[in-house]
């Protein structure tokens, strides 16, 4: 197939397990070579390159398998791999290739394979595309006898995967939940929705149908004991019946019951026969769990349920086209339908971009956080980048400003400890008092603008600019943008950061204006009047 998992479908041709894809072998192969790396090292990065660039290439489709995979593979399937490398263009150094890989000594290898290294092209055609040098691009399988006799029965459906072929009777007729229950790799989710096919209660048969959709999940869920607990089972199962009225539960068994002795016989069968469950527990305390032959409560219980004519035609909505909805339409040659997409709607066009207009002056809206950006693209373009982002966060429920402004009775000149309250106290009025808070928030924001930022702390700037959100309590907090004084270009500064004088002058800078110890601030709070200057303790709590 060209897409670089000849080796993996290798191995599951002589698998002979339809449940375990490519893919799967994939991210158990780079698991393995992930945790056990340092061995993998030792062993071999001497003959092929460091580990770490083979494992990035084995994430990816479309690269050839190389020796790390194959010895990697014998830990995943618990399994002896014999590789056999052909004698063409061969060296000492290629010794490797032609060995027998086995697991690591703590496991032990319960069957054996045989890989064969490949060309998909006869070694003619390779040499004259690749400088008279040979080299393998494929692999293939090499089977005994009898494997070739049981393949000579399989129908050619099989091969394009038409037809799975051949599938033991332990595995054969299992439901949706009962593959989940004894599947080592699971989706994240299935949901399995039913509806009956008929309008009304008078027409309908003793029939179900329904389709079931599942969403891979990016790693595979490992287990190490099967089946699953039904709480487990249903954290990933879900099933939804649309219809005129309530399933019967003879019709929900055929898709949903569980059989404990099915269940018991296909975990068995599947410990002895596939290599990756050998080493899977079977939980005889979740088995004696299942019910013999019914479906399990859980589901039962989590199923969801849309009673009524009404909700059938709604389902089907926005899925395909009803062609009888106007059968008159398109019937004049003169005439090309054009369907109504935003693209040709003209109008609901203009609406959008008249919404948008208005609601830009709507503050606290969408489209009035599209119009600041707007604003401060303009900016940019004037005045350049900005040299600084600051977010100004006032905590209002412990400033006494506030407290003052929501009607507590303080003296801002004179403040008592009594008079501040506790912290629960002090929120509590103030969230009772919006419109003081914000007066709050705009009286504080306005000096510390004035003093502060165009007064000179940071230096002289030229131009700022600042938008005020909401926390989630309410609180309100400013982000803003500060434009300092200077001609500098992101590449001047570049250059002049070589200089040493001037990069000493800049930590300076940036040292004076930005603080992260707070320690000499600790243990007293300093409130200055025009009178004196008063010292008291932290807030009481």
């Amino acid at each position: 197939m060209g897409d670089g998992n000849c080796l993996y479908n290798s191995i599951l041709r002589l698998m002979n397990n339809s449940m375990v894809t490519t893919s799967e072998l994939r991210v158990r192969t780079v698991i393995e070579l992930v945790a056990n790396g340092a061995y993998y090292t030792r062993m071999y990065s001497q003959f092929i390159g460091p580990i770490d660039i083979a494992i990035k290439a084995i994430c990816k489709n479309y690269t050839y398998s190389e020796l790390y995979e194959i010895a990697a593979l014998c830990n995943v399937l618990r399994c002896n791999i014999r590789s056999i490398y052909p004698k063409i263009d061969f060296r000492e150094d290629m010794e490797i290739l032609n060995n027998i890989f086995k697991p690591i000594s703590t496991i032990i290898a319960s069957c054996g394979i045989t890989i064969f290294w490949s060309h998909v092209l006869n070694e003619t055609d390779v040499r004259a595309q690749n400088n008279m040098t040979w080299s393998p691009n494929h692999f293939v399988p090499l089977m005994s006898p009898p494997a070739f006799d049981d393949s000579d029965n399989i129908s050619d459906q099989s091969v394009s995967k038409v037809v799975l072929g051949n599938i033991p009777s332990e595995l054969q007729g299992l439901t949706i939940p009962e593959e989940k229950l004894i599947s080592l790799y699971r989706h994240n989710s299935c949901v399995i929705k039913l509806y009956s096919p008929f309008h009304s209660t008078t027409t309908a048969q003793a029939a179900l149908k329904g389709n079931c959709i599942t969403f891979l999940q990016s790693l595979p869920n490992i287990v190490n004991s099967l089946p699953l607990k039904l709480d487990d089972l249903c954290d990933t199962l879900k099933v939804i019946f649309v219809g005129a009225r309530p399933p019967e539960h003879v019709q929900l068994k055929k898709v949903l019951t569980v059989r404990k002795k099915k269940v018991t016989q296909a975990l068995h069968w599947l410990k002895k026969n596939n290599i990756l469950d050998q080493n899977v527990d079977i939980n005889l305390h979740n088995i004696n769990q299942l019910p013999e032959d019914d479906i399990p409560e859980a589901i039962i219980l989590t199923m969801e349920q849309k009673i009524g004519d009404e909700e059938i035609p709604s389902e089907r909505v926005g899925y395909v086209p009803d062609p009888l909805a106007d059968p008159t339409e398109s019937t004049n040659s003169d005439i090309i339908p054009i369907s109504n997409s935003s693209t040709f709607n003209v109008s609901l066009n203009k609406l959008l971009n008249h919404i948008k207009t208005i609601g830009g002056r709507v503050m606290g809206s969408a489209y009035s956080r599209t119009a600041l950006r707007t604003r401060i693209h303009a900016l940019i373009y004037n005045q350049g980048l900005p040299s600084i982002f600051l977010t100004l966060n006032p905590v209002d429920i412990h400033g006494p400003v506030a407290l003052y402004f929501a009607g507590a009775k303080l003296d801002l000149d004179n403040i008592q400890i009594e008079q501040l309250m506790t912290t629960y106290k002090r929120a509590e009025i103030i969230a009772s008092h919006p419109v003081a808070t914000i007066k709050f928030f705009h009286l504080l924001i306005s000096n510390i603008l004035d003093t502060m930022i165009v007064g000179g702390v940071l230096g002289p700037i030229k131009a700022y600019f600042g938008a005020v959100e909401n926390q989630g309590r309410g609180s309100l907090h400013l982000h803003i943008l500060i434009w300092l004084d200077h001609d500098f270009k992101p590449s001047d500064l570049k250059e002049k950061i070589q200089n040493v004088d001037f990069r000493e002058k800049l930590k300076a800078y940036l040292e004076d204006i930005i603080k992260e110890d707070l320690d000499e601030f600790k243990g007293k709070r300093t409130f200055e009047s025009p009178d004196s200057i008063k010292h008291f303790n932290p807030f009481p709590t």
